[in-house]
């Protein structure tokens, strides 16, 4: 039987590097350090980006766990990225600009092999989503086991950012 950490391993490096084959390598975005602004979006320089392929809860979102407790869940997820690239120069690659004006890219911080976009997702902070775009299925797998190993967020009762923004509106 193959451990579940190479599995893991693979399934994560799958999801980092299978948009290599996808997309046209752009340049890439200074790599320095990031101002986080939520669980999926940080200003690199001048730029706003926002991390392709995924969708981390809303600053003012909830979620609840089993005791039915309210638990500040984007504020969690907001909190685990900025520590998760804290002091650490982040490289971006840009795949499109949002209606937003915001890059969207896949994210390393300081040359790990797994993603930002991919560990957040794996992390269980935010949710793999192919919303904006099918070929972001690449995260689904993680997002599989976050959910079945209850890891960080997939361990509350929450409703899905896009599903939140709108009944929020």
């Amino acid at each position: 039987m193959i451990p579940r950490r190479v599995i893991l391993a693979a399934a994560a490096a799958l999801a980092s590097l299978a948009y290599a084959a996808v997309f046209p390598l752009s340049p890439p975005l200074p790599g320095e350090r990031a101002r986080v602004i939520d669980g999926d979006t940080v200003e690199l320089g001048p730029n706003r980006v926002r991390f392709w392929g995924i969708d981390a809860p809303e600053r003012i979102q909830q979620c609840a766990d089993d005791a039915g407790r309210a638990y500040r869940a984007g504020a969690a997820s907001t909190a685990h990225l900025a520590q998760m690239i804290a002091g650490r120069p982040l490289s971006c690659r840009p795949i499109e600009k949002d209606r937003y004006g915001r890059q969207v890219a896949i994210c390393w911080a300081n040359g790990d092999w797994l993603s930002v976009n991919a560990r957040m997702v794996l992390e269980g902070m935010a949710f793999a989503t192919t919303d904006y775009d099918r070929l972001a299925a690449i995260y689904l797998p993680l997002d599989a086991i976050a959910s079945a190993r209850g890891h960080g967020l997939r361990q509350l009762r929450c409703q899905r950012p896009a599903d939140f923004r709108r009944s929020s509106r």
